[in-house]
């Protein structure tokens, strides 16, 4: 694990801490939505079978672990600095092979590249906030980081109106501009963090912290697995129906109100029983949904 005593709590603008993070996730939920949206589209424009979108989409998700995985291992031992830069990059290649796909392979590929981007900016915002705001404010400030999940509605509503005038590959593409200057903005808000771990390899750890807290990884696991399934289950569904503009952002701004309510039951009552909660809740909804 990184060396957070190494960070002064104080030594940077918590502000400046929250956008460096949410400015990244915020990009890349927006080309992962976006494929979402685009799937019909996708399926037409390249004469791709079920089974080849259906390995779209799976691509798109099974990048996104996998890029947490191997670009949080190097972020460990290069500075989470450095590696949010590495990731800005990883980012613009995605959506420029995606934006620019010629034939089923080469949109898989580019697919790959930008879902790694999305893992990777994920795991390593998220640690690089909790790191540097401490205290209570932890609480309030990763609940406000998901907000990012609202590039969503751009896609949604960017598929709404600006498809039928610019095209797919131009969705695609759009956000290069933005991103190239963000990556200049963070260039100069994270060119000083290069504090790598002083602890080595964070594999060994990793495997004795799984070892050690069993029970809890595998219900923390479970919950999130569920949760990205029936979230991305349920994009699915609201992208068919047959809704207005306002009913798009109701269905995606309701996000808000459950992320600080559960930022404030772990701040009130602690992890374990928000956890319970929130899976009595999710069942229920399921189960009601079904």
């Amino acid at each position: 694990m990184a060396d957070v005593s190494a960070v002064p709590p104080n030594s940077e603008s918590t502000a400046r801490i929250y956008w460096t993070a949410f400015i990244g996730l915020f990009f890349d939920y927006y080309d992962l939505y976006l494929f979402v949206y685009l799937e019909k589209v996708l399926a037409r424009e390249f004469v791709l079978g079920v089974a080849q979108s259906s390995w779209l989409q799976f691509v798109g998700l099974a990048g996104v672990g996998l890029g947490a995985l191997v670009f949080g291992y190097f972020a460990d031992r290069f500075g989470r600095g450095r590696m949010m830069l590495v990731v800005f990059g990883f980012y613009v290649a995605g959506i420029a092979g995606l934006s620019l796909a010629w034939n089923y392979e080469s949109l898989l590929f580019a697919r790959l590249v930008a879902s790694l981007s999305l893992g990777a900016e994920w795991g390593i915002s998220h640690t690089y906030l909790a790191e540097r705001v401490t205290g209570t404010r932890r609480y309030r400030f990763s609940a406000l980081l998901q907000f990012s999940i609202l590039g969503g509605l751009l896609a949604a509503l960017m598929t709404r109106f600006a498809l039928p005038v610019i095209g797919w590959r131009l969705l695609f593409a759009g956000p290069i501009v933005p991103v190239a200057v963000l990556t200049w903005v963070r260039w100069h808000a994270l060119r000083t963090d290069d504090r790598p771990s002083t602890a080595g390899s964070t594999l060994p750890s990793l495997g004795t912290a799984i070892q050690q807290t069993a029970g809890r990884f595998a219900l923390c696991f479970a919950l999130s697995s569920l949760t990205i399934a029936s979230g991305t289950l349920n994009v699915f569904f609201a992208r068919d129906l047959p809704q207005s503009p306002v009913y798009t952002i109701l269905f995606w701004g309701n996000v808000a109100p459950g992320m600080l309510a559960g930022a404030w039951l772990v701040r009130r009552w602690g992890v374990g029983l928000a956890l319970i909660l929130y899976a009595v809740g999710l069942l229920m909804l399921s189960v009601g949904a079904w």
